[in-house]
């Protein structure tokens, strides 16, 4: 048998082995009604979050529940890594994501980067803990550290499904390291496009295979919530009258419909553009999980490498997580951990 034989058998084994792996359990073996499965329809069952969000009349609402799978949509240049990777840091530490977005308890986050390298991955990380002032708080700066599983892979394509809708062996990598690691509650796949199968923007049919897949991840005992980031398409701008209007609506996700369709949350950002002024609104625009709640306006901080901060929060106030506690750390004492 010569080498190539060889390799395409073992290959066509491996493919074989992946299969059996991922078949279902049969979900109709102990299938019976409602009584028999034990449903209670006096008690309410507890929905967890990750997140809430400001409610009426001064209450918090959940906004980002356990075990979804969601999206993050917006036209290139509004930040999207830089959002969830802002995300993974407010859960990390248990501060507000945006100054808005409340996590319910610190968790640990896995952060797969398909399009930064390491250098580019562990600068952006310092942006963030610089801009927002959590360099000079040791206890939050441990948090960081110990909270996030951050994976750069530039270069690296990820597909999770194959042309055939089937499981890839990425999938499996990524599945088994989910329950080898059940702290995780929250996985950032970032872009979308590199971990999508190669038919997933153009087939309503592979998408909906796409996010079969992810909600199979959240299925496992630990329930992580995924979010993967997404391109908006041509039309997420529109200009009216002369300014440039924040459009949100599904018809600006690219791709196949079925993506949308498909998941549970899907949140928006979008460059807002008046009297030469930019702005990015951030805000949900499709759910199934929680309250659409309000809007939330942010600037692109440059001098932090293009962070995202709250429009209403001062330049000043960007050490507003060190101020609030009483255990500071000197800049030394930071480096000490390894910034």
């Amino acid at each position: 048998m010569s080498s190539k034989e060889e390799f395409l058998t073992n290959l066509k084994e491996k493919e074989k082995e992946m299969n059996e792996r991922a078949k279902p359990e049969n979900p109709y073996v102990s299938l019976g009604n409602l009584k028999q499965q034990g449903y209670n329809l006096r008690k309410i069952l507890e929905q967890k979050y990750l997140f809430n969000q400001p409610g009426p009349f001064g209450l918090e609402s959940g906004f980002m529940p356990e075990g979804i799978v969601s999206l993050l949509v917006s036209p290139g240049g509004c930040g999207k890594t830089y959002a969830l990777m802002q995300c993974a840091v407010a859960g990390a530490t248990g501060t507000k994501w945006f100054d808005y977005y409340q996590p319910t308890s610190r968790f640990k986050t896995l952060l797969i980067l398909a399009e930064e390298g390491r250098v580019f991955a562990h600068n952006r990380m310092r942006h963030i803990v610089h801009g927002l002032g959590l360099i000079d708080n040791q206890e939050l700066m441990e948090q960081v550290y110990s909270n996030i599983h951050m994976l750069p892979m530039s270069g690296q394509m990820q597909r999770l499904i194959n042309s055939q809708g089937e499981i890839t062996e990425n999938y499996l990598y990524l599945k088994n390291y989910l329950e080898n690691n059940p702290e995780i509650k929250l996985v950032i796949l970032d872009p979308a496009s590199r971990f999508l199968g190669p038919q997933c923007e153009l087939d309503n049919a592979a998408a909906t295979d796409w996010v079969s897949a992810l909600s199979l991840l959240t299925q496992i005992k630990s329930k992580p919530t995924i979010v993967a980031s997404h391109h908006a398409n041509k039309s997420a701008i529109r200009p009216i009258n002369g300014s440039k209007d924040a459009v949100f609506d599904q018809s600006i996700t690219r791709g196949a419909s079925g993506l949308v369709d498909g998941v549970r949350l899907v949140l928006g950002m979008q460059r807002k553009e008046q009297d030469k002024i930019c702005s990015i609104i951030f805000k949900i625009f499709k759910t199934n999980v929680c309250d659409v709640g309000e809007a939330v306006e942010l600037e692109i901080d440059r001098k932090n490498g293009g962070i995202l901060m709250p429009k209403s929060t001062s330049k000043e106030a960007h050490g507003y997580y060190t101020s609030k506690s009483n255990n500071k750390s000197s800049n030394s004492d930071a480096r000490e951990v390894g910034v």
